[in-house]
């Protein structure tokens, strides 16, 4: 029993770090990947385009939450591997989990039942919302 769990230990290190694999991949596509282009609608300027290039690839809410994570995963697979982690690290763990979990669902939320719903809505186009990377990047959190 892993943790007092019917979880193995196997089966937790596998989890934790199949996910945390998962998450450093996503994070090095973000960063790799070419510019990304956003295009904003504002009442009183219009259209707005702003392309994200490098490091600034990171200032999204959808990349902080998938950085959180991986954060969280990279201390709980530390601590599946029996890695004696400082108590301070400890509860990190706990509040990461917390609050990953809290942005997963909004980001999933906002662009779900806000930002689909109100561009339809307005007539701007939503098609990319619906590709392969975006529902990953925004729903696979």
């Amino acid at each position: 029993h892993a943790g007092g769990s019917d979880v193995s230990w196997a089966a937790l290190v596998a989890l934790r770090g199949g996910a945390l694999a998962l998450i450093l991949t996503v994070v090095a596509i973000i960063y790799t990947n070419p510019p990304l282009q956003i295009t904003g609608f504002s009442t009183t300027n219009g259209e707005m385009k702003l392309s994200l290039t490098g490091i600034r690839r990171f200032g999204t809410f959808t990349v902080w939450c998938w950085m959180v994570q991986g954060l969280y995963f990279s201390l709980a697979l530390a601590a599946s591997l029996g890695v004696s982690l400082p108590q301070p690290l400890i509860g990190l763990q706990w509040i990461l989990f917390e609050i990953s979990l809290a942005m997963a669902l909004l980001v999933t939320i906002i662009v779900t039942f806000v930002l689909v719903p109100v561009g339809l809505k307005k007539g701007h186009p939503v098609h990319f919302m619906f590709t392969w990377y975006v529902l990953a990047m925004h729903n696979g959190n």
